[in-house]
């Protein structure tokens, strides 16, 4: 008998580890800045090159959207604390990028906004930066509808250039519950 209990002791510890270890080493989700979709609207103001999604210098004063589609990877179901990790650049208080983690409900069309990295939270400069932030998810629940990511470039003066060179979503990057 306690031959038969240590050796499903054994079992469980193993699968207990099992499930660990593919948490810790669950796929990220990158992109480049042009792997995006540009609004319709948005396309004369968004440039896409050497990976990089970016103003132009003579668009107008406003704002133009990206979004990047993130496909159900492995170990991104049941984890609730992503990092969200962004290369962009932002010179300063004339200009800015913001990217949400954002899911689109297949029943209702509602869109629900986890977290958001916002480079106004940062010291501008005229070079790229990488910044990261956490924030908690009920969890990544991909059959209730696909998540996305949102970037919105804005710029209040004529001649500002944001960009984004890269984005990383690590599904538990923050640690677990």
């Amino acid at each position: 008998m306690s031959s038969l209990f240590t050796a499903n002791r054994k079992s469980l510890t193993l699968a207990a580890a099992c499930l660990i270890s593919s948490a810790a080493f669950a796929a990220p989700f990158t992109t480049t800045g042009a792997a995006g979709a540009v609004d319709d609207d948005d396309l004369a103001d968004i440039s896409t090159f050497s990976g990089t999604a970016q103003v132009n210098f003579g668009s107008p004063i406003g704002s133009a959207s990206v979004r990047y589609n993130i496909p159900s990877l492995k170990g991104f179901a049941g984890s609730k604390s992503p990092r969200l990790r962004v290369r962009f650049k932002d010179s300063g208080g004339d200009e800015s990028v913001t990217v949400s983690l954002r899911q689109l409900n297949a029943t209702t069309g509602s869109i629900t906004t986890f977290g958001a990295l916002d480079s106004d939270s940062f010291a501008g400069t005229t070079s790229y930066q990488t910044q990261q932030v956490c924030f908690r998810l009920v969890e990544w629940d991909f059959d209730e509808g696909p998540f996305y990511l949102e970037a919105l470039f804005s710029k209040t003066v004529v001649g500002g250039t944001p960009a984004i060179q890269s984005i990383t979503v690590e599904p538990d990057g923050c640690g677990g519950p």
